[in-house]
């Protein structure tokens, strides 16, 4: 197996840096100065790129002091999440942003890799979310199996493909319900509630990935057999899990036929 070349990560990093339409910069958490901008910054602040590298963090926040503003990025890299800040462009005008700081190395020094969204960027983020979840949705509502998913809690909060015509629960009456009292036999929900749980302590699930056939039933209390398989789909900040069943009704009819 051959090592990848670290200068490989670091081209694909600047490539990656460079060409973002989120304005970013990296600063030297010792010094607050800027070691590399790139030019969706340059042009969200109508500074020059050279002006930036040949700065701090003062050109954006000239009312603080250079410690304070290493001090407040270290935290930024410990504490995550958005933090609410006031910078001044190069015409004097003052902008009010969000900034998302990740710690990393850069060129061998301790640095901080900042973020940065405003109102404008974050409607065209939003955009580019919504444009993608129908997307997802439009494929979904076009699978040949009922696609489930659920929260940590067991809550429905995806109910599509076949999901309507094999259960009978329409998408509106199935949002927010739990699911193993919506579809599950009550003989199998105990053991549903506590495989959640103990998966959430221990991170093991045995069905995670395996086509499992179990029964099911449908909104007038019917119970079929079904072929179900589950997967866990991660989440900025959680998970939850996402379940592509199939009815095995036809199937197993046509298989008793057989046997006669």
């Amino acid at each position: 197996m051959t090592t990848p070349d670290p200068t490989d990560f670091e081209v694909l990093f600047r490539a990656a840096f460079d060409d973002s339409d989120i304005p970013s910069w990296i600063t030297d958490l010792e010094t607050a100065g800027f070691l590399a901008v790139n030019a969706s910054a340059a042009a969200k602040y109508g500074y020059q790129a050279e002006t930036f590298l040949n700065s701090d963090l003062r050109l954006l926040r000239p009312n603080d002091d250079v410690k304070t503003l290493a001090d407040d990025y270290r935290a930024f890299t410990q504490a995550g999440g958005l933090h609410k800040r006031r910078h001044r462009r190069a015409d004097g005008a003052w902008l009010n942003i969000e900034v998302s700081v990740r710690a990393v190395e850069f060129n061998g020094r301790q640095a901080a890799l900042a973020q940065i969204l405003d109102a404008t960027t974050l409607s065209s983020v939003q955009d580019a979310i919504e444009a993608a979840y129908d997307r997802v949705t439009k494929i979904l509502d076009c699978a040949l199996d009922a696609v489930v998913s659920i929260d940590q809690d067991s809550t429905v909060i995806e109910w599509a493909g076949e999901a309507t015509n094999i259960f009978g629960w329409t998408s509106e009456e199935a949002m927010g319900q739990k699911m193993h009292e919506l579809i599950m036999p009550e003989r199998y929900r105990s053991a549903h509630l506590g495989g959640l749980a103990a998966y959430y302590v221990t991170g093991n699930a045995k069905l995670l990935g395996k086509i499992v056939q179990i029964s099911a039933i449908k909104k007038d209390g019917a119970e079929f057999p079904i072929d179900i398989r589950i997967t866990r789909v991660d989440r900025m900040s959680s998970f939850d899990f996402t379940a592509f069943i199939r009815d095995r009704s036809e199937l197993e009819n046509a298989l008793a036929a057989a046997k006669g």
